[in-house]
């Protein structure tokens, strides 16, 4: 954290500003600076989770948040060793947290009719494919699939990602950070 924010400002360490950055600026200080500490301990302290692995999660996280910002994060993965085919998996993924939503409604008049089918099947058989195809660890596609229906406030969702996740033999530390 603190050696990669050094001295630097807030646009030239994150290559921009927002908004609430400003606001806080001039409003509270203390308070920015105190956002700015977590913020720089949550990206660049890295405890269970290499920096590839963690800044796939961030790039599934600005995805599902459809956040316009955030390039960074994509810079900081591709300078791990993230591929292009990851790159497409994680805004895959964010696209099947976004899209998942109808599987609530659909999904139990669905089951009533082809018993074979569940919408949570279908969801997390999805899931399974993309990350498969683009050589991402299932248990790191849970992680950031949990991370990122957690912005999405879609608790189901978080859960069978938590579940998934430790039935893939995650550790408590990597979901948590």
């Amino acid at each position: 954290g603190a050696s990669r924010a050094g001295s630097l400002g807030i646009r030239e360490r994150r290559g921009y500003v927002l908004p609430s950055h400003a606001v806080l600026a001039v409003a509270a200080p203390a308070l920015l600076e105190q956002y700015e500490a977590v913020y720089n301990s949550i990206t660049f302290d890295f405890l269970a989770l290499s920096p590839l692995q963690k800044n796939f999660v961030w790039l599934v996280v600005i995805g599902c948040a459809e956040t316009p910002t955030g390039a960074h994060h994509l810079q900081d993965f591709l300078a791990a060793g993230g591929t292009l085919a990851q790159v497409n998996a994680a805004s895959t993924l964010a696209m099947l947290a976004i899209g998942s939503r109808p599987l609530d409604i659909v999904a139990g008049g669905w089951e009533r009719v082809a018993p074979g089918y569940s919408g949570d099947g279908a969801y997390a058989s999805a899931i399974d494919r993309v990350a498969a195809g683009a050589g991402v660890d299932a248990g790191l596609a849970d992680i950031a699939l949990a991370a990122g229906q957690a912005c999405r406030r879609d608790w189901k969702r978080v859960e069978l990602h938590i579940i998934r996740a430790k039935a893939a033999n995650v550790a408590d530390g990597a979901l948590a950070e």
